[in-house]
């Protein structure tokens, strides 16, 4: 696949050439809103980033992990439109993603099982998978569990348990 583009978003994107940048984005803060994600810059008042978050594409045009917070907003993002883009960043949000503006790009197709392979690979690049994989367990959640008779914690995803 080549890439023509640095960033990938998933749902609520709105890319109209016939509207501001500015009713853009209010577009995107009432779907947050709509959808109870509501975003903050830190340290500020604003209650919404002044730009959309995004994940960095690698060669593939396909979403880059960085952190454990990114690997768990993949993960509930299987399932939405995905939009390929790009934009000037502005700044880096709470989960340390870019912030981007000026806005082009779109919608581009990524599997849902493409996507699950990149959370189980980040997982799998910091943590230890251990035991079979349970398939009645096929969630795009990320689970956080603390095993009291092994006193510590490990994580599930997709019915694979990570120590």
């Amino acid at each position: 696949m080549d890439n023509k583009y640095s960033f990938v978003s998933f749902g609520g994107i709105v890319l109209n050439s016939q509207e501001s940048q500015a009713e853009q984005l209010d577009k995107v803060a009432l779907n947050a809103l709509r959808n109870t994600r509501i975003f903050t810059n830190i340290g500020t008042s604003e209650l919404f980033e002044n730009g959309i978050s995004v994940f960095k594409a690698d060669e593939s045009g396909l979403p880059i992990v960085e952190n454990i917070i990114q690997a768990r907003l993949l993960a509930e993002k299987i399932g939405y439109t995905a939009y390929g883009l790009n934009g000037k960043i502005i700044g880096e949000g709470r989960n340390e993603e870019p912030i981007i503006t000026d806005i082009s790009g779109e919608q581009i197709d990524i599997a849902a099982e493409t996507l699950q392979g990149i959370v189980i690979d980040y997982l799998a690049s910091k943590y230890e998978a251990s035991g079979a994989k349970d398939e009645s367990e096929n969630q795009n959640t990320i689970f956080s569990f603390y095993d009291m008779n092994e006193h510590k914690h490990y994580l599930k995803y997709m019915g694979i348990r990570f120590d």
